[in-house]
């Protein structure tokens, strides 16, 4: 448990924060949205945790008997993993799904899984990325990535979505 609160906890809540600032910088309006209205940080905590998908990947899953599912056949024994980052996205249930909105309700999004396997540290992912996010526009009226924007790189760990950097200049 403490494996999971300290150490699975700290990267997925290190790819919000990153992952949320350069969600917030590509879509100005949103960001200036938040420093108007800063009680809007829990919806738009719930959004960018949707919308920035810090675990792309659901823990895989074998079928246990053959089976079809939306036209596709999957073996029995194969490995089936939930795209969440996918799910997260899904037109059928978020409207105008591409679309950063920081007062989007209902927002049930995937971002901690669902059921049993929901997120242990889900309380202090939210909270952490809260903290991070409303220190940073309290404290700084600029923040700028220093960097091109493409020159931005995903680390190379499957299940989760996060910059390798995130070459910044505060003031």
């Amino acid at each position: 448990m403490m494996f999971l609160l300290l150490l699975a906890g700290h990267d997925t809540t290190s790819n919000l924060i990153g992952n949320s600032v350069v969600a917030l910088l590509d879509h100005p309006d949103q960001l200036a949205r938040l420093r108007a209205e800063p009680d809007l940080i829990d919806d738009g905590i719930e959004e960018l945790l949707r919308f920035t998908a810090p675990v792309a990947v659901g823990a895989p899953r074998v079928a246990l008997e053959d089976l079809e599912f939306s036209g596709t056949r999957i073996p029995k024994g194969s490995r089936v993993f939930g795209m969440l980052i996918s799910a997260n996205r899904d037109e059928s249930v978020f409207a105008d799904a591409d679309a950063l909105d920081l007062s989007r309700t209902p927002n049930k999004h995937l971002a901690f899984a669902s059921g049993s396997h929901y997120c242990l540290g889900h309380h202090l992912a939210r909270l952490e990325g809260r903290i991070a996010i409303t220190q940073l526009l309290e404290r700084f009226d600029h923040l700028e990535i220093t960097v091109p924007r493409n020159s931005l790189r995903l680390r190379p760990i499957v299940p989760l979505r996060g910059l390798e950097s995130l070459p910044m200049r505060l003031h």
